[in-house]
């Protein structure tokens, strides 16, 4: 049997973080996260509504900014513009209201 070569990730995250607001009210969505997003496979996030699966996607996607970290599109560390085009041809969302009720 052959070993398959790795997959190339298409979206690195490292040390991904993001903070609303300051002080004492500060609401920390993520910390700390390091997924790997490998090319051309599913990859499903699925939690309880408001544990962070929106924001990062919304960062993966440059729809966002995170407060810490970084985010590597195809090997090339970026995203830091806000809605970078090429990052959103490669991230489809589906809402949870799309879904079943």
């Amino acid at each position: 049997m052959q070993s398959q070569s790795p997959t190339t990730p298409i979206f690195t995250v490292t040390s991904l973080s993001k903070v609303y607001g300051t002080g004492p009210a500060a609401v920390h969505a993520l910390r700390g996260l390091d997924p790997t997003l490998p090319e051309g496979e599913l990859v499903v996030l699925l939690g309880p509504s408001g544990s962070g699966e929106s924001t990062l996607l919304n960062i993966i996607g440059g729809l966002d900014r995170a407060s810490n970290g970084r985010v590597i599109f195809q090997g090339n560390l970026g995203l830091k513009l806000v809605c970078k085009v090429p990052a959103l041809r490669h991230v489809r969302i589906l809402p949870m209201w799309l879904g079943t009720p």
